[in-house]
């Protein structure tokens, strides 16, 4: 069984070769991904991802983990606002569905979490995600036991809408982030 680590850093020839992965797999799905694939995609040589990742499962692994360090890193970066809620909107939307990069790894997160049903390693790196995420919107919204059950809602929440608008046009954002802010809202008001 092959051990992954969410803690995985990348090299910036290895972060080019996930995020060529990761475009594969959001075009095209898992099936698609192979050496051949990825190098084409990526421009490397097909030794060189073999370097990187010496299997169809390290290359899945490592789409993976690159998508959720992209996602952690968009949500990092978004400052606080004078408004909580609008803080948790524009935090929260980096997760959706709503172009480019954002569109990969929601993408990614629909595919491994059904993946996660007939593959053990990544329902492993999947739930470890989850948990950590539902551990976060837990801790900013004060550590108490009654956060629990929001913080499994601000997960459903994120997970339909997500399902939702996969494949929902751009020009759709503002409508997804409307859903977005009364969902959100509905949950924090009661």
């Amino acid at each position: 069984m092959n051990d992954f680590s969410l803690e995985h850093q990348f090299s910036e020839s290895a972060a080019t070769i996930a995020d060529a992965t990761i475009r594969i797999i959001a075009s095209r799905g898992l099936d698609a991904v192979s050496v051949r694939e990825v190098a084409k995609e990526s421009g490397f040589a097909a030794g060189s991802v073999q370097y990187h990742a010496p299997n169809k499962d390290a290359l899945l692994a490592h789409a993976f983990i690159r998508s959720v360090q992209r996602q952690g890193e968009r949500v990092g970066a978004i400052a606080d606002k004078d408004d909580v809620l609008e803080t948790w909107v524009a935090r929260l939307a980096e997760l959706l569905p709503i172009g480019g990069v954002r569109f990969e790894d929601a993408a990614i997160w629909v595919t491994y979490g059904s993946a996660s049903a007939t593959r053990e390693w990544i329902a492993k790196l999947y739930t470890e995600v989850l948990e950590e995420f539902q551990n976060s919107v837990v801790l900013a919204l004060g550590g108490s036991d009654q956060a629990k059950p929001k913080a499994r809602l601000v997960t459903a929440l994120i997970n339909g809408l997500t399902l939702d608008n996969l494949r929902v046009p751009e020009s759709e954002a503002d409508r997804i982030l409307a859903d977005l802010r009364e969902g959100l809202r509905l949950l924090f008001s009661g």
